[in-house]
């Protein structure tokens, strides 16, 4: 059931570096890694699992040469909320296993450590939402746009400077709710005038 694309070696930076193989593999067969440390809320799963739906399955598990998991382990976990039996895999066989490991940390972690521009967020949410006004169970929803959107607005009209930094949503706004809807289990915080 496996369909393999196989990669050569590639030159990066004048260097030859181990490319993977991607494959698509039946999704019974994959085993999620034991230590993963990553958890995934049932709600996230859900937005993983409502973006797959909506968009497709573009970002691969990625899976050792024993179909252990290293990274997409809520990708997983939609799919298989999905009923899909078939998932793509990049199969990273040139890792060794203490590399496994790390990457499963390291994928992860660099993820959190970006920001948002809130001037490009703005415009783009704008220009979004007028062609597809919900991002609803995706992780954005209609409120939570709006908000965002919002940031930036407010900015300029505090009259604040519009430097590197100013650009920037501080993401430990969004780390902790002050508020959670009992029926649907929206959280989010009030905004304070």
């Amino acid at each position: 059931m496996a369909k393999k694309v196989e990669s050569k070696k590639k030159s990066v930076a004048g260097e030859y570096v181990e490319t993977a193989t991607f494959e698509h593999v039946l999704i019974d067969s994959l085993i999620p890694y034991a230590k993963n440390a990553r958890k995934h809320s049932p709600e996230q799963v859900l937005q993983i699992a409502a973006s797959i739906r909506e968009f497709g399955f573009l970002a691969p598990i990625i899976a050792a040469a024993d179909n252990t998991v290293i990274a997409g382990h809520g990708r997983l976990e939609a799919a298989k909320k999905l009923n899909l039996e078939v998932v793509p895999v990049v199969r990273a066989c040139h890792l060794t296993k203490a590399q496994i490991r790390a990457y499963a940390l390291v994928d992860n972690r660099l993820a959190e450590t970006s920001s948002w521009d809130a001037d490009m967020l703005r415009l783009e949410l704008d220009d979004l939402l007028a062609d597809m006004p919900t991002l609803e169970g995706m992780g954005f929803d209609s409120l939570s746009c709006k908000y965002l959107a919002g940031i930036a607005e407010e900015k300029k009209k505090n009259g604040d400077t519009n430097d590197e930094s100013d650009n920037e949503i501080d993401q430990s706004e969004f780390d902790s709710f002050d508020h959670k809807c009992p029926k649907c289990g929206f959280e989010f915080n009030e905004k304070k005038p």
